[in-house]
């Protein structure tokens, strides 16, 4: 299982520390992403995000996802299409009654970027799967 303890320390220190203090706000990355409210079990649902990397270059975008049957986080490459990173959540990916979900922007520098900020890995969010209806 991915430990990101290190991660989360590592980006704080490369966003703030590595700044040099006459920059610019425009060189700091930042990671956008609206959460569902719920996602619908027989649906196939998007999660997107967007990156501003700011002066960084952009490595990867992975989604760190379990529902609450499962202990350890799958690590998924999100694909980026029209500005926009994506991964398809499929039905087959949601049991139970939650899907916990952290993203990671990894940076060609070795910075890092999550979300939520702080200690993605104890502190996912917490989406309701609304279960399939039943015929």
């Amino acid at each position: 299982m991915l430990r990101l303890g290190w991660l989360v320390a590592l980006t704080t220190l490369c966003l703030r520390a590595g700044t040099p203090p006459d920059s610019t706000a425009s060189t700091i990355p930042h990671l956008y992403h609206n959460p569902p409210a719920s996602i619908q079990q027989n649906v196939i649902t998007n999660l997107t995000c967007v990156i501003e990397p700011g002066n960084r270059q952009v490595l990867a975008v992975k989604v760190f996802l379990r529902n609450n049957t499962e202990k350890n986080f799958k690590e998924l490459r999100m694909q980026y299409k029209n500005g926009t990173f994506v991964l398809p959540v499929i039905p087959e990916m949601l049991n139970g009654r939650y899907l916990y979900y952290f993203l990671v922007a990894e940076f060609r520098d070795f910075a890092a970027l999550a979300f939520p900020a702080d200690n993605p890995e104890t502190n996912p969010l917490k989406v309701p799967i609304i279960p399939a209806k039943k015929k």
